[in-house]
């Protein structure tokens, strides 16, 4: 079992802000222009499809929360600051999920949205992916059929998931087809970007919380317990961590440890849930 006291939020604390690749906005929660677009959509005979969009919570939703958001059919790939998930969102259900207490902002995540911000691409250089989904043929299929040449494909630990990437070559005039694509979440070319110091963590939404989280869920893969200090640093997402005690005590499998297990199991067995808050 792990223990962290957590100070309270500051009031100078932004928690309205979208942090994207592309950089930092914050919606507002008037801006209808995203259910006008899924109600036309509707209209024109569309209801049976569905769109990846950003959902944004009043607050870190509960395991619970999340799993019946989920049992309507929308799936939730990634959290990303403030209390906001990339998820696929079945235009049926749209409205039902904007009614929801919870919810206080969905809106378009378009693919201008997907560059990383100061990457300006380069012919020659190779372009690296990020993708929402797992390897696959079909994925593989897309890339190539925006003009792209897939050089190399690993998966990594990073804030606690478990990222997919690809490296790919193509014209930088075509990138535009590979941002279109639903699972591409993020696009960028190493040209030093990510060893340009703090504006391009905080581009990434790369904070010393995220890298704790990283670092915890790292020994978790490497020693014989599982972490539920993760769960701990979750929900405790955007809090400032000035003082923090880690009590952890190093179980057997047959012993797991998670804060809360009983809402965990539950929660799993009622929805589709079974990616979240697991070990990768």
């Amino acid at each position: 079992m792990a223990h962290v006291d957590v100070d309270r939020p500051g009031a100078s604390e932004p928690h309205d802000e979208i942090r994207l690749p592309s950089g930092t906005f914050v919606p507002r929660e008037d801006d209808d222009r995203f259910m006008r677009w899924v109600n036309a959509e509707i209209a024109a005979g569309r209801a049976d499809e569905d769109t990846v969009c950003l959902v944004k919570m009043r607050r870190v939703p509960s395991i619970r929360e999340l799993a019946d958001i989920m049992k309507s059919g929308v799936r939730v790939y990634k959290d990303i600051q403030y209390y906001t998930y990339i998820s696929r969102v079945p235009l049926a259900v749209a409205q039902m999920l904007r009614n929801n207490p919870l919810v206080e902002w969905i809106g378009f995540f378009s693919s201008d949205s997907k560059v990383l911000a100061g990457s300006s691409l380069v012919e020659g250089l190779p372009v690296t992916v990020h993708s929402l989904v797992q390897d696959s043929d079909e994925l593989r299929s897309d890339l190539s059929r925006a003009g792209a040449k897939v050089d190399r494909y690993r998966e990594s630990i990073g804030r606690g998931a478990t990222d997919f990437e690809y490296t790919i070559t193509i014209d930088p005039s075509r990138i535009n087809q590979v941002t279109s694509l639903w699972w591409v979440y993020l696009v960028y070319q190493d040209q030093g970007v990510f060893h340009g110091g703090l504006r391009d963590s905080r581009a990434l939404g790369i904070t010393r919380f995220t890298l704790l989280r990283s670092l915890v869920h790292w020994v978790g893969t490497r020693i014989p317990f599982r972490a539920g200090l993760i769960c701990v640093l979750e929900h405790g997402r955007a809090r400032a961590f000035h003082k923090f005690i880690i009590i952890t005590m190093i179980l057997l499998f047959t012993h797991d440890s998670a804060i809360r297990w009983e809402e965990v199991q539950g929660a799993l067995q009622e929805g589709p849930c079974s990616k979240i808050y697991t070990r990768s």
